[in-house]
């Protein structure tokens, strides 16, 4: 079996927007056996879309088309469908009313070309988007399985989970056993080194893995179970406390379980990343219980009176150094009175850099009770490919301070 994803959507053109639903999607269908063999990016144009289609239908089992499902004139996806397969799109009132019934929630009236999303292939069962407004579709045509998904992620899986893979089983697949691993710390080539001699030993274990810049998840699917948890074993031992999770949760989610256990909070002191780090934590339900807020200081006089940096560390290690990094995260963990504070301070460019500080140095600080520590690190890439690998690396940074005051304190209670 083999799957082809077809993302719509003139904006997906763009140099900086990622496919991450195909992504998402491969990973899902790796775990019954169905191979992606291919995507495609088109743009809003119903030709371009129909032949996407056209091509599709000639090599893949199951065809995914995510997004162009909207309200709006350029939102082409269902009529393209249509236009393909030869199937009339058929009014679902019910539909509607459910639309409606969203926008009321919100106190709002629902616009008349939301009407438009009540259209459903004739032959097709329309599945629910209980995050937006634009139902999906499953329909089969001549053997192939087609299905049309919202775009934006927040939409598509929760929709893949509740009705996809249901259906998926409903064709008499099963998920094979599987085991994943989710890295950071260590970028894609480096993890592939470490982790390449230990599954080239299993030849009946598929591997797959899936990179994005600071961020590296591993899957592992195989038949036997006993191979495989014995592939997983050493796998952990290589990659050691790289690994955050065994489970498809992010950095901040992992992160935040910790804190929980641990029963300590968080503070932020920011500079080149601007909030990011803060925006992160705060992605998790919860993050209220732990985290008690941030300071971007991005001047020097921000960071002496806001953190109580000492302006002649400042004057002779400049901002962008170990000491102030480490002088920034006790300020934050001293003013706000949090268990433990991370710390940012580098040059995100594209100006900014010298010849002992190039752009891309970033120094990460992190204070706790135990001792306060710094370190440098050299990041490529363009300002925001800078500040988002910042932003990973102090969580993580994190994350092996808390599980190493965990150690720490397990260690003494067994004295």
């Amino acid at each position: 079996m083999v799957a082809e994803v077809i993302a719509i959507g003139s904006e997906m053109l763009f140099a900086d927007r990622i496919d991450s639903n195909s992504l998402y999607t491969s990973a899902q269908l790796e775990r019954f056996g169905i191979s992606l063999i291919a995507k495609t990016v088109v743009g809003d144009d119903l030709t371009m879309i129909r032949k996407a289609l056209a091509l599709a239908l000639t090599r893949a089992d199951f065809i995914f088309l995510t997004g162009g499902l909207g309200p709006t004139e350029d939102d082409l996806t269902r009529q393209a469908v249509s236009e393909q397969l030869g199937l009339e799109l058929v009014y679902h009132p019910e539909i509607v009313r459910q639309i409606e019934s969203r926008f009321q929630s919100l106190g709002r009236s629902m616009p008349e070309i939301n009407r438009r999303q009540g259209f459903i292939l004739e032959t097709a069962q329309a599945l629910e988007n209980s995050e937006g407004t634009a139902p999906g579709q499953y329909v089969q045509f001549e053997g192939r399985n087609i299905f049309l998904l919202p775009g934006p992620p927040r939409e598509l899986q929760p929709m893949f989970q509740k009705y996809v893979i249901p259906l998926i089983e409903q064709l008499g697949l099963r998920p094979r056993s599987f085991r994943y691993f989710r890295i950071a710390g260590l970028p894609e080539s480096r993890v592939d080194s470490l982790v390449a001699p230990i599954y080239r030993q299993y030849p009946d274990i598929q591997s797959t893995i899936l990179a994005s810049p600071g961020d590296i998840e591993l899957f592992f699917f195989a038949e036997n179970d006993a191979r495989l948890a014995e592939l997983a074993e050493k796998v952990t031992a290589e990659l050691g406390d790289n690994i955050y999770a065994t489970e498809e949760i992010s950095l901040e989610a992992a992160i935040a379980r910790l804190i929980k256990e641990r029963g300590v909070t968080l503070s932020v002191a920011e500079s080149c990343t601007g909030g990011m780090v803060g925006e992160w934590i705060t992605r998790t339900p919860g993050s209220s219980e732990f985290f008690l807020g941030g300071v971007v200081a991005y001047s020097n006089s921000l960071k002496i009176d806001l953190l109580g940096v000492p302006p002649e560390m400042l004057r002779d290690q400049g901002a962008v150094s170990e000491e102030a990094a480490k002088a920034m995260a006790d300020g934050a963990r001293r003013r706000t009175g949090s268990s433990y504070a991370l710390s940012i301070t580098g040059v995100a460019g594209p100006g900014g850099g010298s010849e002992s500080k190039p752009v891309g140095t970033v120094f990460i600080g992190c204070s706790h009770a135990g001792r306060t520590i710094a370190a440098r690190f050299q990041f490529p890439g363009n300002r925001e490919v800078v500040r988002l690998l910042s932003t990973r690396a102090a969580l993580n940074l994190l994350r092996k301070e808390l599980q190493m005051t965990n150690v720490e304190v397990r260690m003494t209670n067994e004295e």
